[in-house]
């Protein structure tokens, strides 16, 4: 709900101030790995949609979730939150990188968008494999619910990267110069 919300908030303020919708989302996707990180850090502090039970020095013992007490205890379990917000922290850099150091939210517009959903949602799709299951009735799924979430995503993005990489590159300025209009009141 809150990103459809989002999503035509954007189209507003974008259709408003006349700009192209792709230019409001590459750089409304930049913050997003920050974003998502912080809710998955959340989830960590209200230990909640941790992962299966693993032997690796790093396993987590979620001593206030009665799921954890109940079905894994006393056995340690996968901080799949931190994994998940590692993986969007990276993509925030990568976003970051490719904006202020490639300059392709410019010349490849839609790029960005493109890459951030890839980066996000491909990176739920496969920590999804060892999170314990969020509802009942996902147990015998191949797929889980956030998995198949998240294949739309995915292959949105992947045709936002193909469809920026399958045009010229912008070479110019896209945008045409300020006009009285759109400059400051008063002058």
């Amino acid at each position: 709900g809150a990103a459809i919300g989002l999503l035509i908030g954007l189209w507003l303020f974008s259709r408003k101030n006349r700009l192209p919708y792709v230019w409001s989302l590459d750089r409304i996707m930049i913050p997003v790995g920050i974003g998502g990180a912080a809710v998955r850090l959340g989830n960590l502090f209200n230990s909640e949609i941790f992962g299966v039970a693993t032997d690796l020095p790093w396993g987590f013992e979620f001593l206030r979730s009665n799921k954890w007490l109940y079905e894994y205890a006393p056995a340690a379990v996968h901080p799949t939150q931190i994994y998940e917000a590692l993986c969007y922290l990276a993509t925030f850099g990568l976003l970051c990188w490719l904006y202020y150091g490639r300059d392709l939210a410019r010349r490849r517009p839609g790029l960005l968008f493109g890459v951030g959903l890839v980066g996000v949602f491909l990176t739920r799709f496969f920590i999804e494999c060892i999170k314990t299951e969020q509802s009942a009735f996902e147990k015998g799924m191949l797929l889980d619910m956030g998995q198949w979430l998240s294949i739309p995503f995915i292959l949105a993005g992947g045709y936002m990267i193909w469809r920026s990489l399958a045009r010229p590159a912008v070479t110019e300025a896209v945008w045409p110069e300020k006009t009285k209009s759109h400059g400051r009141r008063g002058k």
